[in-house]
């Protein structure tokens, strides 16, 4: 009876350094992992694009990162967030940053891309965009017709700038001018050593206008046409590698019905930002 639960132990014990073994990677045909990060929506907050590139770095396999976008841009200091992390990156590790364009990667999105070493676009992809924009609606007029009137207590001012129910000043209009500007040449600082192009001649092309990856390529906004496999090709040929590509990205969260429950709630409770002017570096239709 002691013999055969030794040998019942042992045989699951046998099981369980059996199931230890990563056979999967040791008859998995040898790659070289190249990372993939995907921005494909408006670029409101940093925070899952450095998720994501976290996740990559602390892998420590990874030399190359693609950033993928399909954005048409976001907001100014979060597209800044991005750019300044992919510089801090390649400038403390040997990390190459390539971006591929799909088929918009303007204004914000263009922003980031800059930042990275090598900028693919296909011949159909809008980019540039470059500049700033603030917009925001009157509805006083709306108000009053159905006899709704808003009233406010400030403390200065320009403290409520931007607001909905009234239109704006002359002095008012002074001071955002004053602040699009700021930011405007922000922008094209950054476009100007980002593509080693003198700055005045970034003031002749950052004007607004969108252009086809074809034009940006002419004027210098993008170095190649080509496509995400294109660019994957790019990474063997710079590296010389030898074996297939694997394009490695950060695992997908399983969410709980709860993670849904709790998401539709902090949006419920969460105060809105629509009473808040934000400048953009966003392309608009």
């Amino acid at each position: 009876m002691k013999k055969t639960s030794k040998n019942i132990f042992y045989f699951l014990l046998f099981l369980v350094i059996i199931s230890l073994i990563p056979f999967k990677s040791i008859f998995e045909p040898k790659t070289n992992k190249v990372g993939l990060i995907t921005i494909d929506y408006p670029i409101v907050s940093s925070s899952q694009f450095n998720e994501e590139l976290d996740y990559l770095i602390d892998r420590g396999d990874i030399n190359d990162i693609i950033i993928r976008l399909n954005t048409p841009g976001g907001g100014v200091a979060s597209s800044q967030e991005i750019y300044s992390r992919i510089i801090a990156e390649k400038n403390k590790s040997n990390i190459s940053f390539i971006t591929s364009m799909e088929s918009v990667a303007a204004s914000g999105g263009y922003y980031i891309a800059i930042a990275t070493y090598k900028i693919f676009a296909n011949p159909g992809t809008i980019t540039g965009s470059i500049g700033v924009i603030m917009e925001y609606p009157i509805i006083d007029e709306l108000l009053e017709t159905i006899g709704i009137e808003y009233k406010t207590v400030k403390s200065s001012s320009f403290k409520d700038s931007g607001s909905p129910f009234r239109d704006m000043t002359d002095e008012e209009r002074i001071y955002f001018q004053e602040l699009i500007d700021d930011l405007y040449n922000q922008f094209i600082e950054a476009v100007s050593v980002g593509r080693e192009i003198p700055i005045e001649e970034v003031r002749d092309i950052a004007n607004g206008k969108i252009y086809s990856g074809k034009q940006a390529q002419k004027i210098g906004l993008v170095d190649t046409l080509g496509s995400l496999n294109d660019v994957v090709e790019y990474i063997k040929l710079k590296n010389v590698y030898q074996n297939k590509i694997k394009l490695i990205n950060m695992p997908k969260k399983e969410n709980s019905i709860f993670d849904f429950i709790f998401n539709i709630l902090s949006y419920k409770l969460e105060p809105s930002n629509l009473n808040y002017t934000l400048p953009q570096y966003l392309i608009v239709n």
